[in-house]
C-alpha cells in the first residue's frame, strides 16, 4: 500500500537548460527541465517533484494563475509573462482572455524522448484513455499552479487507520450510520414513504 503523498507547486514557470544535480545529485546535460521559482525566490524543478508519483494513481490539477484580482486587461487575466514579447506559446496573443486548465485522476507517467531530451507527463485514465499533461508548453513564462495528490481507496483509508490505532472510532462511527439509517427508514415509513 502507498502512502499518502501531495505537491502544491506554484510561481513563475520557466525552462532550465543548463545542467543541474537532480534530487539524487547526478547531472543530467542537456535535459530542458521544467522549474517554477516560488514566491520565497526559491527554484523548483517540476520533474524531480514529479516523480515520486510517478506509477502512484492521483488527483492532478494545474493552472494558470492570474493575477488577483485578474487584470482583464492583461494576457491571461496577469498570469502570461510573454506580452512584452508579443508572442506567448500558449496562444495568449490571439485569444488573451484564455487560461490553461487541466484536472483529472489517473496514474502518472513521463515518457522520456533520448533523443531530444525532453519529455511528456501524461495521466493515464481509468476509461482507458491517456491525457497528456503539456506543463511545459501551457506553463513556461507563466505564473502558474500544478497540484497532485495520491488517491486512496476508502479500505485503504480504513487500514491506515486500524494501524494508527484509531480503528475504534470507525466502528463507532459505522454503528453510527447504521443507527441513522434505521432512523430515516422509520421516519420514513411514519411518513407515508416507501
Amino acid at each position: 500500500m502507498s502512502e499518502f503523498q501531495a505537491i502544491l507547486l506554484e510561481g513563475l514557470f520557466y525552462t532550465s537548460d543548463s545542467p543541474y544535480p537532480d534530487a539524487k545529485g547526478e547531472v543530467r546535460a542537456g535535459f530542458n527541465d521544467l522549474m517554477v521559482r516560488r514566491d520565497t525566490g526559491s527554484p523548483v524543478s517540476v520533474y524531480d517533484t514529479l516523480l515520486p508519483l510517478v506509477g502512484e494513481r492521483i488527483q492532478f490539477s494545474t493552472h494558470h494563475l492570474p493575477s488577483m484580482p485578474p487584470d482583464i486587461n492583461r494576457w491571461g487575466g496577469g498570469s502570461c509573462f510573454w506580452e512584452d514579447v508579443g508572442h506567448c506559446p500558449f496562444g495568449h496573443h490571439e485569444t488573451p482572455g484564455r487560461l490553461f486548465n487541466i484536472a483529472g485522476e489517473g496514474i502518472l507517467s513521463y515518457d522520456l524522448n533520448h533523443a531530444t531530451g525532453s519529455g511528456g507527463w501524461w495521466l493515464d485514465k481509468f476509461d482507458g484513455t491517456r491525457t497528456m499533461l503539456p506543463l511545459s508548453w501551457a506553463l513556461v513564462g507563466h505564473r502558474g499552479r500544478v497540484a497532485a495528490a495520491t488517491t486512496l481507496s476508502v479500505e485503504q483509508m480504513r487500514e491506515s487507520l486500524l494501524s494508527s490505532g484509531r480503528g475504534g472510532d470507525i466502528e463507532a462511527l459505522g454503528a453510527k450510520i447504521t443507527d441513522l439509517r434505521d432512523l430515516m427508514e422509520q421516519l420514513s415509513k411514519t411518513m407515508g414513504g416507501d
